[in-house]
């Protein structure tokens, strides 16, 4: 970039003194140039050399390209004579540096100095003997090249601040993101403390009832029932230490965490809104463990409170299929679907994939084959631990 810029910068200087001097040493008598060869070429180098610093000094190149070329033509193409391309052409390099490179207060100071640089000119046209009129299109065309460079300076701050906009509002939806899947894993962990917590007391509970029902010779099974009882206990205070952790906020309230068997009720809730929901079950069911249990219950909770809220009115299909290895679990509409975004997550969404990656499974969210908002969840159901 820095390379690129440097040739930028010299482009303008060395293309018109190459112009210029190929004009000088062609044919000096016919190329439109006056009085000696020698001072017009020093003339040609000065007023192209300012450019050289246009976006580091816009204002000082603009000064000294128009002080060369009042002195370059006063001197040799006052009166009704034409002067060459070249002067005219750096004012115009001169004065689009001025319009893109200068800051606002630059840009005034530029203008004053144009503004004054014009007026001694004409009245120098005007002692020579030329006609000040003849100088209009000139004037427009400097004047058309600082509005065209202030013109792409605007437009490359507004540029500059959609990109600064734009990635600010990434960064804070990617905070946003975080902070959702780090609230559902929280709400996460606060579901499955209680079916730990359940699953511990019910330990301790077993292994206490079988403790007492143990004969006197037993001595040993009872010690190892009382070690388990005892750690079970112990299990059953760290647990209610960290539920008071994850409850600080108060918001949630003791319950028994719901699994599929409380699906009709759930059914039933939507319906009375005025849903149409269609339910379905393939394959044969079997009994899943209490933690995966409640993370099905809850995909399929959060699948049809997103077509609640995205599909108003159109009509649901949930199917559960249950495969050897795995539940699958079907959530289709007919409605538009959540609003677009650029990770296809809302934070309903966000939580199903939390819930369905805590036990290995996936998530898949989008249009479905038919139309409509579609969610796919596939858990694996490890045999091995079903109750």
């Amino acid at each position: 970039m820095a390379l690129r810029r440097r040739l930028l910068d010299l482009a303008p200087t060395v293309a018109l003194i190459a112009i210029g001097a190929a004009q000088l040493l062609a044919d000096y008598d016919g190329s439109g140039y006056r009085g000696p060869r020698g001072a017009n070429a020093a003339f040609l180098i000065a007023v192209c050399l300012p450019l050289l610093v246009r976006r580091r000094r816009p204002v000082l190149a603009l000064a000294a390209v128009f002080l060369v070329q009042a002195v370059w033509i006063g001197a040799y193409y006052h009166g009704s004579h034409q002067p060459p391309f070249e002067p005219f052409a750096a004012g115009v390099v001169a004065c689009f540096a001025l319009g893109i490179h200068a800051d606002r207060r630059g840009l005034r100071a530029g203008l004053v100095v144009f503004a004054l640089l014009v007026l001694a000119s004409a009245i120098v046209l005007a002692v020579g003997g030329s006609t000040v009129g003849n100088a209009l299109p000139v004037l427009i065309w400097w004047g058309a090249a600082i509005a065209i460079g202030r013109g792409l300076r605007e437009r490359q701050a507004l540029v500059e601040l959609l990109r600064e906009r734009s990635a600010r509002l990434e960064r804070d939806r990617e905070r946003d993101m975080a902070d959702a899947a780090l609230e559902e894993r929280a709400r996460i962990a606060r579901e499955l403390h209680d079916v730990i917590a359940h699953a511990v007391s019910l330990m301790v509970v077993q292994a206490s009832a079988e403790r007492r029902l143990l004969e006197p010779d037993q001595r040993r099974t009872a010690d190892t029932l009382e070690t388990i009882e005892s750690s079970g206990r112990e299990a059953l205070g760290e647990l209610r230490r960290l539920l008071g952790v994850l409850r600080a906020r108060g918001r949630d309230r003791l319950a028994p965490q719901p699994g599929l068997d409380a699906l009709p009720e759930l059914l039933d809730e939507g319906r009375r809104g005025g849903r149409e929901i269609r339910f379905e079950v393939e394959g044969e069911p079997v009994r899943l463990p209490a933690g995966l249990d409640l993370t099905a219950y809850r995909i399929v909770q959060e699948g049809l409170t997103n077509a609640r809220k995205h599909a108003a009115g159109a009509a649901v299909d949930l199917t559960l299929r249950w495969r050897a290895s795995e539940l699958e679990i079907d959530v289709a509409d007919q409605g538009p679907g959540p609003p677009v975004n650029p990770n296809g997550a809302g934070h309903g969404l966000i939580g199903m994939r939390e819930r369905a990656s805590l036990y290995g499974g996936s998530l898949r969210t989008g249009p479905g084959p038919d139309g409509g908002f579609r969610v796919l969840a596939r858990l694996p159901i490890d045999h091995g631990d079903e109750r």
